[in-house]
């Protein structure tokens, strides 16, 4: 957040981007799994996951307060196995925009603890390819809510620095980044 000072000299804007882990997307990742286990047998293994990686932008409205958006994103692979055999593989991309509030309780200057209040829509593409050609691919699209709260963020630095956040959603459950203010 911003201080009366760097308000006053039109610091309004603020550009960020960061990386999170224990995102609510790899939460659902890891329901549809159970799910496909249940229903057919197959596991997806050999897991690996890339996100959530994001990047957005704050309109400081006030010295207390910011609006923004920001764009989530989240990529899983894995090979599909049922019974040590392997069917295929899954590339799962998730997309999000999440539109959110920001409200500093602390500013010294250079730190400043905050919160935010985001929610937003995820869009997921799930794509199954299969070993053997005569299977076809699978394809789905899925679009639902998603999140962020943030208990504890930590901002150090003035226009520009670093930052921590604690809390539950599309970014994760812990999340670090740098931003730029100008």
């Amino acid at each position: 957040m911003i201080t009366e000072t760097q308000y006053a000299q039109g610091f309004v804007h603020e550009l960020y981007m960061g990386y999170g882990v224990f995102s609510t997307n790899k939460w659902i990742d890891n329901l549809s799994d159970l799910e496909a286990i249940r229903k057919t047998g197959t596991q997806r293994c050999n897991k690996m996951q890339t996100g959530p990686f994001h990047f957005g932008y704050k309109l400081h409205v006030s010295e207390k307060s910011s609006i923004g958006a920001m764009l989530v994103h989240d990529y899983v692979h894995s090979d599909n196995m049922l019974d040590e055999i392997k069917l295929g593989y899954s590339r799962h991309n998730y997309f999000a925009l999440i539109l959110g509030k920001d409200h500093k309780y602390l500013d010294t200057g250079k730190l400043c603890l905050y919160l935010t209040f985001a929610a937003g829509i995820i869009y997921g593409h799930q794509k199954y390819i299969p070993m053997n050609e005569s299977d076809q691919e699978k394809v789905e699209n899925i679009i639902h809510l998603n999140f962020q709260v943030v208990p504890i963020g930590i901002k150090y630095g003035e226009n520009i620095g670093v930052f921590l956040e604690l809390g539950v959603g599309c970014k994760g459950v812990i999340n670090a980044g740098v931003f730029g203010r100008f």
